[in-house]
Order: structure tokens, then C-alpha cells, then sequence
């Protein structure tokens, strides 16, 4: 085994759940207006293939948005919930450098518009990864096998050289097909036993 391959959102930066209900109850929305106005709606997935840019993404959230707020109050809030970047997980994040402190090499494979890199050197975790594969400046998205054979060419790797963490059972699934050693993330000592199995 010679390399980690990872998901980003989900493993290893959250996002609070009560984050969304904090903006709406303060810009006085229904509450779940934020979830269905940011994805619910087919443009996220043309940000995550590079299709439209992020900020062309939010512009649209901002005027799905005006349906409740003035434009003034709906631009500053996508503008304010924009701005967080999310919270790292470092238990995660320093099992993964344990590792490739050992000689593995680290790939981040994530769905994500061009607003990544931002977002990584926001949390000062760019220089973590070998390997920052951005399924925006590839156009290809998971669970698509494309994006799962990109990353392995990209490492010069074969499928059974990798393992691949994920906290989506679709994308797990999809890249188990193509011959990766999955994990289906849920907690860190499942992945740290995980690890271990295959790393020893």
C-alpha cells in the first residue's frame, strides 16, 4: 500500500449543523432555506465540474434568496456565510500526516468548486497533500470512475495501491468498483483501525 487518498467535506472539515439555523433565524428565513437555496438546485453540480465559477454559483443562492430578503440583506448574507471556511478535524488530520510521515503519499480528491484552494490556505492545510485533486479543474465529479482513475494516473499508482476515505457510501461504492481499498468513513477509531490493517 503506498498512498491515502481522501475526501474533504464529511472527513475531514465539517461544517456545523447549526450554522445554516443561526443565518436564518437572524435574517428572519424559514428554516431549511439555506440547504434547499445553496443544494438544491442543479448549479452546485456545475460549480463542482468547473462548468460555472463559485462565484457565479453564489450569485445565483443570493438571487434564489431575494425571493425572501431585499437584494441589499440577501447579497450580505450569502456574502457572511461564504466567508466561513469550516472547521478541520485534527485527530484526522495528524493520523494522516502520522502516515505520511512514514512514507505514504497523501491525495485530497474532492468534489469542490474553485474556491478550494481559498478555503485550504484559509485553514493552513495546503501543504498537507502531496496531491490536491479538485473535481472543478478536472471536470469530472465522483461517483463518476473518471475522476477515481485521474487520481491514481496522478499518483502513478494502481488501484490496489491506494485506499481511499469517504463518508459517502456512493463514492465509497464507486471506488471500490474500480479496484480502490474503501472506507467508508463514520468515526476515527474505525479509520485509525482501517489504516492500520492496510498500512501494517
Amino acid at each position: 500500500m503506498k498512498a491515502i487518498i481522501t475526501d474533504l467535506d464529511g472527513v475531514l472539515r465539517f461544517f456545523p449543523a447549526q450554522r445554516n439555523s443561526g443565518f436564518e433565524t437572524r435574517y428572519g428565513l424559514p428554516q431549511g432555506t439555506l440547504l434547499h437555496t445553496t443544494f438544491g438546485y442543479p448549479d452546485l453540480n456545475q460549480a463542482m465540474v468547473g462548468e460555472i465559477s463559485d462565484s457565479e454559483w453564489r450569485r445565483n443562492i443570493t438571487s434564489r434568496i431575494q425571493e425572501f430578503l431585499p437584494a441589499q440583506d440577501s447579497m450580505k448574507l450569502i456574502r457572511d456565510w461564504s466567508s466561513f471556511p469550516g472547521i478541520i478535524n485534527y485527530e484526522i488530520l495528524d493520523l494522516y500526516t502520522s502516515y505520511r510521515n512514514k512514507g505514504a503519499t497523501l491525495a485530497l480528491l474532492t468534489n469542490a468548486t474553485n474556491k478550494l484552494t481559498e478555503d485550504l490556505s484559509t485553514l493552513s492545510i495546503s501543504n498537507t497533500f502531496d496531491y490536491i485533486i479538485n473535481s472543478s479543474s478536472i471536470g469530472l465529479i465522483k461517483p463518476n470512475p473518471g475522476i477515481f482513475h485521474f487520481a491514481l494516473k496522478t499518483l502513478g499508482i494502481k488501484p490496489s495501491e491506494a485506499v481511499y476515505i469517504d463518508d459517502s457510501h456512493t463514492h465509497s461504492a464507486a471506488a471500490s468498483r474500480i479496484g480502490l481499498k474503501s472506507h467508508l468513513f463514520k468515526d476515527f477509531q474505525n479509520l485509525a483501525d482501517f489504516l492500520k490493517q492496510n498500512f501494517s
